[in-house]
């Protein structure tokens, strides 16, 4: 469940047909201000009332939630960090996340080219937007390239990677979904932890070689994209991903943090009360862990 961008080649033509999208990639360029600049100029009031709606076209859609989270993990974003013994505490309360979270407020709260969806409506509107030009950019897992109405696209997309903060960020990096992972834990009463601790080391460290190869191999790059360029941009893409610790522990752990970005309170204060919330809520995992 790693995070992508998805480009209407259709659209990006029509727009920026002077511009190749992978260049400005590989050139380290694919920036949020880059994003919002090109989703800027593609606002189109399709049925004509003067109103922003679900049936325009625009340059950029957002989900209120994991898909805000793959956009704020590719700016360097850190919600989780560990002290000298390995202890997970929550580290956002910084200059460099509430400056990431304002620019991503301004860009879906305050351009006409973008728009933020809410979690219910967000899938369901993107399948339909995504094939009928109506949507430049779509953020989102790379099982997006396997729905049924994406793969029976007549037009060809891109995939590129989440945009980074800004040229200054040395990677690109991509958002593995926490909430969809599944993890393995030894029972606290078992008679062979270090065996099975073993066991479980030694089939993940097979599938990194086998099924994850497979994987890549068969059902990424050789049924998902659609041109040769986007293999290197896969590339690029499974090179360097992210899995956040409070990602991993669920929504509870983690909506206070999008609250931050979707809410109407200022984004700074936002972040300093949902870190103590979040805090209190990790602090009992811990100790829970620890017994």
């Amino acid at each position: 469940y790693i995070y992508a961008m998805f480009v209407n080649s259709a659209m990006w033509n029509d727009h920026y047909s002077d511009t190749d999208i992978y260049s400005v990639v590989k050139e380290g360029k694919w920036t949020l201000d880059k994003l919002a600049e090109y989703a800027e100029n593609v606002y189109v009031d399709v049925n004509g009332n003067g109103e922003v709606d679900n049936d325009d076209s625009f340059g950029v859609v957002m989900q209120k939630g994991h898909v805000l989270n793959g956009m704020a993990f590719a700016s360097n974003v850190v919600y989780t960090s560990y002290d000298e013994n390995g202890t997970p505490y929550i580290s956002v309360n910084n200059e460099h996340t509430i400056d990431v979270f304002n620019k991503l407020h301004s860009l879906f709260y305050s351009s006409t080219g973008a728009r933020m969806l809410e979690n219910g409506e967000f899938d369901g509107l993107v399948e339909v937007m995504f094939p009928a030009r109506r949507l430049l950019f779509c953020p989102n897992q790379f099982q997006f390239a396997g729905n049924e109405k994406i793969r029976e696209m007549e037009d060809n997309f891109y995939i590129i990677p989440m945009p980074k903060y800004d040229e200054n960020q040395a990677d690109y990096c991509q958002y593995a979904d926490g909430g969809c992972l599944n993890l393995a834990a030894i029972p606290i009463d078992s008679k062979t932890p270090d065996d099975t601790a073993l066991l479980l080391e030694a089939m993940s460290a097979e599938s990194v070689d086998t099924l994850t190869k497979a994987y890549y191999d068969i059902c990424v790059t050789g049924k998902s994209v659609r041109d040769e360029e986007s293999i290197e941009m896969l590339d690029i893409i499974f090179k360097n991903y992210t899995i956040d610790y409070a990602d991993l522990l669920g929504d509870n752990f983690t909506s206070p943090i999008i609250d931050a970005l979707t809410g109407k309170k200022e984004v700074a204060s936002t972040i300093a009360s949902s870190s103590k919330i979040i805090q209190k809520k990790i602090d009992q995992v811990n100790e829970f862990i620890s017994q």
